[in-house]
């Protein structure tokens, strides 16, 4: 049972991650675009 439970973590820490590193390159374009404007 541990291990499905860790499966199951594993599996949402996987899916959790791209959400916050697709804003953080968003943010980081943002910047940049803004930054070429000038």
């Amino acid at each position: 049972m541990s291990s499905r439970v860790g499966w199951y973590i594993d599996d949402v820490a996987i899916r959790g991650v791209p959400a916050p590193a697709s804003a953080a390159l968003l943010g980081l374009g943002g910047l940049v675009a803004t930054r070429r404007r000038r």
